[in-house]
Protein backbone atom coordinates (compact mmCIF):
# COMPACT_ATOMS: atom_id res chain seq x y z
CA UNK A 1 0.00 0.00 0.00
CA UNK A 2 1.72 3.10 -1.25
CA UNK A 3 1.50 6.64 0.09
CA UNK A 4 0.30 8.16 3.35
CA UNK A 5 0.03 6.61 6.79
CA UNK A 6 -1.64 3.25 7.39
CA UNK A 7 -2.87 2.39 10.89
CA UNK A 8 -4.38 -1.13 10.65
CA UNK A 9 -4.35 -4.17 8.40
CA UNK A 10 -6.59 -7.25 8.18
CA UNK A 11 -6.13 -10.40 6.09
CA UNK A 12 -8.88 -12.71 4.89
CA UNK A 13 -8.40 -16.00 3.05
CA UNK A 14 -7.71 -14.50 -0.38
CA UNK A 15 -7.75 -10.75 0.19
CA UNK A 16 -6.36 -8.09 2.51
CA UNK A 17 -7.39 -4.60 3.62
CA UNK A 18 -5.62 -1.66 5.21
CA UNK A 19 -6.96 1.40 7.00
CA UNK A 20 -5.59 4.77 5.93
CA UNK A 21 -5.01 7.55 8.41
CA UNK A 22 -7.78 9.63 6.80
CA UNK A 23 -10.41 6.89 7.32
CA UNK A 24 -10.15 5.43 3.85
CA UNK A 25 -10.04 1.65 3.37
CA UNK A 26 -7.97 -0.03 0.64
CA UNK A 27 -8.68 -3.70 -0.12
CA UNK A 28 -6.92 -5.91 -2.67
CA UNK A 29 -6.87 -9.52 -3.84
CA UNK A 30 -9.67 -11.91 -4.75
CA UNK A 31 -13.06 -10.26 -5.20
CA UNK A 32 -15.51 -13.02 -6.22
CA UNK A 33 -17.96 -11.98 -3.49
CA UNK A 34 -17.36 -8.20 -3.63
CA UNK A 35 -15.27 -8.53 -0.47
CA UNK A 36 -13.13 -5.60 -1.65
CA UNK A 37 -16.11 -3.28 -1.53
CA UNK A 38 -16.38 -2.72 -5.28
CA UNK A 39 -17.24 -4.41 -8.56
CA UNK A 40 -16.10 -8.04 -8.86
CA UNK A 41 -13.91 -7.07 -11.84
CA UNK A 42 -11.65 -4.98 -9.58
CA UNK A 43 -8.62 -6.40 -7.77
CA UNK A 44 -7.96 -3.27 -5.71
CA UNK A 45 -10.60 -0.94 -4.31
CA UNK A 46 -10.27 2.32 -2.36
CA UNK A 47 -13.34 3.26 -0.32
CA UNK A 48 -13.83 6.43 1.71
CA UNK A 49 -16.03 5.56 4.69
CA UNK A 50 -15.34 8.34 7.19
CA UNK A 51 -14.38 7.73 10.81
CA UNK A 52 -13.27 4.10 10.41
CA UNK A 53 -11.66 2.63 13.52
CA UNK A 54 -11.51 -1.16 12.98
CA UNK A 55 -11.10 -3.68 10.16
CA UNK A 56 -12.13 -7.35 10.07
CA UNK A 57 -11.59 -9.74 7.15
CA UNK A 58 -12.79 -13.29 6.59
CA UNK A 59 -13.22 -15.58 3.59
CA UNK A 60 -15.22 -13.56 1.06
CA UNK A 61 -16.11 -10.86 3.59
CA UNK A 62 -14.79 -7.55 4.90
CA UNK A 63 -16.30 -5.61 7.83
CA UNK A 64 -15.42 -2.23 9.27
CA UNK A 65 -16.45 -0.18 12.28
CA UNK A 66 -17.44 3.35 11.24
CA UNK A 67 -18.84 5.82 13.77
CA UNK A 68 -20.05 2.89 15.96
CA UNK A 69 -21.79 1.21 13.02
CA UNK A 70 -20.80 -2.14 11.48
CA UNK A 71 -20.53 -2.10 7.69
CA UNK A 72 -19.74 -5.25 5.69
CA UNK A 73 -19.09 -6.01 2.04
CA UNK A 74 -19.09 -9.45 0.43
CA UNK A 75 -20.81 -12.73 1.23
CA UNK A 76 -22.69 -11.90 4.40
CA UNK A 77 -23.75 -14.92 6.47
CA UNK A 78 -27.41 -15.64 5.77
CA UNK A 79 -27.67 -12.94 3.10
CA UNK A 80 -27.03 -12.60 -0.60
CA UNK A 81 -23.72 -11.21 -1.83
CA UNK A 82 -23.71 -7.42 -1.77
CA UNK A 83 -21.58 -4.87 -3.57
CA UNK A 84 -20.22 -2.09 -1.41
CA UNK A 85 -20.27 -1.72 2.35
CA UNK A 86 -23.75 -2.43 3.77
CA UNK A 87 -24.68 -1.02 7.19
CA UNK A 88 -25.68 -3.92 9.47
CA UNK A 89 -26.50 -1.74 12.46
CA UNK A 90 -30.04 -2.57 13.64
CA UNK A 91 -32.69 0.03 14.31
CA UNK A 92 -33.39 1.09 17.87
CA UNK A 93 -30.30 3.04 18.85
CA UNK A 94 -27.90 0.08 19.11
CA UNK A 95 -24.28 0.99 18.40
CA UNK A 96 -21.09 -1.08 18.25
CA UNK A 97 -17.65 -0.68 19.81
CA UNK A 98 -15.80 -3.77 18.46
CA UNK A 99 -16.15 -5.94 15.34
CA UNK A 100 -14.54 -9.23 14.23
CA UNK A 101 -15.27 -11.68 11.41
CA UNK A 102 -14.52 -15.28 10.50
CA UNK A 103 -16.09 -18.46 9.18
CA UNK A 104 -18.47 -18.46 12.19
CA UNK A 105 -19.90 -15.13 11.07
CA UNK A 106 -19.63 -11.51 12.13
CA UNK A 107 -19.24 -10.78 15.84
CA UNK A 108 -19.54 -7.42 17.53
CA UNK A 109 -19.70 -5.85 20.98
CA UNK A 110 -22.47 -3.33 21.45
CA UNK A 111 -22.46 -0.13 23.47
CA UNK A 112 -24.75 -2.03 25.88
CA UNK A 113 -21.84 -4.42 26.64
CA UNK A 114 -23.40 -7.35 24.76
CA UNK A 115 -21.58 -9.71 22.40
CA UNK A 116 -23.72 -10.33 19.32
CA UNK A 117 -23.29 -12.66 16.35
CA UNK A 118 -24.63 -12.48 12.81
CA UNK A 119 -24.34 -16.04 11.49
CA UNK A 120 -26.50 -18.14 9.15
CA UNK A 121 -29.68 -16.45 10.34
CA UNK A 122 -30.47 -12.89 9.35
CA UNK A 123 -30.10 -10.37 12.15
CA UNK A 124 -28.05 -10.41 15.36
CA UNK A 125 -28.10 -12.96 18.20
CA UNK A 126 -26.98 -12.04 21.73
CA UNK A 127 -24.40 -14.45 23.19
CA UNK A 128 -23.68 -15.14 26.90
CA UNK A 129 -20.17 -13.67 26.71
CA UNK A 130 -18.41 -10.70 28.35
CA UNK A 131 -17.90 -7.43 26.48
CA UNK A 132 -14.51 -8.11 24.91
CA UNK A 133 -12.10 -5.40 23.84
CA UNK A 134 -10.70 -7.69 21.10
CA UNK A 135 -11.91 -10.86 19.35
CA UNK A 136 -10.38 -13.38 16.96
CA UNK A 137 -12.72 -15.66 14.96
CA UNK A 138 -11.62 -18.98 13.45
CA UNK A 139 -13.59 -21.64 11.54
CA UNK A 140 -15.41 -23.31 14.45
CA UNK A 141 -14.17 -21.52 17.55
CA UNK A 142 -13.28 -18.01 18.63
CA UNK A 143 -11.50 -16.16 21.43
CA UNK A 144 -11.92 -12.80 23.10
CA UNK A 145 -9.74 -10.62 25.31
CA UNK A 146 -10.98 -8.68 28.33
CA UNK A 147 -8.88 -7.13 31.09
CA UNK A 148 -5.98 -9.45 30.36
CA UNK A 149 -8.11 -12.60 30.41
CA UNK A 150 -8.71 -14.84 27.39
CA UNK A 151 -12.15 -16.40 26.87
CA UNK A 152 -12.71 -18.96 24.08
CA UNK A 153 -15.97 -20.44 22.82
CA UNK A 154 -17.27 -22.81 20.12
CA UNK A 155 -15.99 -26.24 19.04
CA UNK A 156 -13.65 -27.86 21.58
CA UNK A 157 -13.15 -31.26 19.91
CA UNK A 158 -9.42 -30.52 19.48
CA UNK A 159 -9.05 -28.67 22.79
CA UNK A 160 -8.93 -25.30 21.01
CA UNK A 161 -10.80 -23.54 23.83
CA UNK A 162 -7.86 -24.05 26.16
CA UNK A 163 -9.52 -25.21 29.37
CA UNK A 164 -12.47 -26.81 31.16
CA UNK A 165 -15.88 -25.76 29.88
CA UNK A 166 -18.24 -23.46 31.76
CA UNK A 167 -22.00 -23.94 31.98
CA UNK A 168 -23.15 -21.55 29.25
CA UNK A 169 -26.19 -23.41 27.95
CA UNK A 170 -25.90 -24.61 24.38
CA UNK A 171 -22.77 -22.50 23.74
CA UNK A 172 -19.46 -24.18 24.67
CA UNK A 173 -17.38 -21.62 26.59
CA UNK A 174 -14.11 -22.38 28.38
CA UNK A 175 -12.98 -21.01 31.71
CA UNK A 176 -10.85 -17.88 31.24
CA UNK A 177 -7.17 -18.52 30.66
CA UNK A 178 -5.16 -17.17 33.56
CA UNK A 179 -2.43 -14.58 33.01
CA UNK A 180 -2.22 -11.03 31.78
CA UNK A 181 -2.72 -11.46 28.04
CA UNK A 182 -2.10 -8.60 25.63
CA UNK A 183 -3.39 -10.31 22.45
CA UNK A 184 -5.07 -13.50 21.28
CA UNK A 185 -5.42 -15.25 17.92
CA UNK A 186 -7.71 -18.17 17.02
CA UNK A 187 -6.99 -20.20 13.88
CA UNK A 188 -7.57 -23.71 12.54
CA UNK A 189 -7.98 -25.99 15.56
CA UNK A 190 -5.88 -24.00 18.01
CA UNK A 191 -5.44 -20.59 19.59
CA UNK A 192 -2.47 -18.59 20.85
CA UNK A 193 -2.14 -15.71 23.30
CA UNK A 194 0.73 -13.36 24.08
CA UNK A 195 1.15 -12.60 27.77
CA UNK A 196 2.78 -9.61 29.41
CA UNK A 197 6.47 -10.37 29.73
CA UNK A 198 6.64 -11.87 26.27
CA UNK A 199 5.51 -15.49 26.79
Amino acid sequence: AQGGTWSRVAAGRNHSCALHGDGGVRCWGRNDSNELGGAVSQTQVDTQLGNTSQLAAASGLTCVLVDQSVLCSGALPGDAVNAGFLDLTPDGGVSFVTVAAGAMGVFAVTSMAQVVQRSEEAGWTVLPLPAFTRMSIANQHACGLLNGQVFCWGDNSAGALGGPLLDAGTLAVAQPIAGEATSVCAAGYHACAVLMGGT
